[in-house]
C-alpha cells in the first residue's frame, strides 16, 4: 500500500530553489555552447579567408565593420604605442613565451586588425601589403 508522504514548508522551498538552480545551470550550458560554436565557426572561415588570401574587405562578413586597425607608417601604428623592439605596450608586460604567434605577426605583417566581439575573446588578422588576409592569432582568456 502507498502512503502519500507529506511535505514541509522547508522541504518543498529547497526542492523549488534545487529545480530553479538546474534549469539557470542548464541555460548557462546552452548559452556558453552556442557562443563556443560561433567562436568555432567564426575560426573555420578566417582559416578559409588565410588560405585563400582574401583581401580585408572579406572580413565584414565575418565580423561586419567593427574591426580596428593599425597599419605601420601611419598614425594608427604610432597609436599602437609602440616599443623597441616594434610591439605594443601591453606586449611587454607578458612572458617572452606568450602570444608569440602575435608578436611574429607584428614583426612580419605591415597591417593588423582587431576585433572583440565579447570580452575574454579578440582576434588579431594580419595583413600584407596588398591588405590580405594572411596570419590570425585568436586570444581567448
Amino acid at each position: 500500500m502507498w502512503h502519500r508522504r507529506k511535505w514541509g514548508p522547508g522541504e518543498l522551498t529547497f526542492l523549488l530553489l534545487a529545480g530553479c538552480g538546474l534549469v539557470a545551470f542548464l541555460a548557462l550550458l546552452l548559452l556558453l555552447d552556442s557562443r563556443g560554436r560561433e567562436l568555432r565557426n567564426q575560426e573555420k572561415r578566417v582559416v578559409q579567408l588565410v588560405q585563400l588570401k582574401a583581401h580585408k574587405s572579406a572580413l565584414a562578413s565575418v565580423f561586419g565593420t567593427n574591426c580596428v586597425s593599425y597599419v605601420k607608417g601611419t598614425v594608427s601604428w604610432e597609436d599602437f604605442a609602440l616599443r623597441p623592439p616594434h610591439e605594443p605596450r601591453f606586449a611587454h608586460r607578458e612572458d617572452r613565451d606568450r602570444y608569440l604567434e602575435f608578436r611574429q605577426g607584428l614583426t612580419k605583417w605591415p597591417a593588423v586588425l582587431f576585433y572583440s566581439p565579447q570580452r575574454g575573446v579578440t582576434w588579431c588578422i594580419f595583413l600584407d601589403e596588398q591588405d590580405r588576409v594572411v596570419q590570425y592569432h585568436l586570444n581567448v582568456q
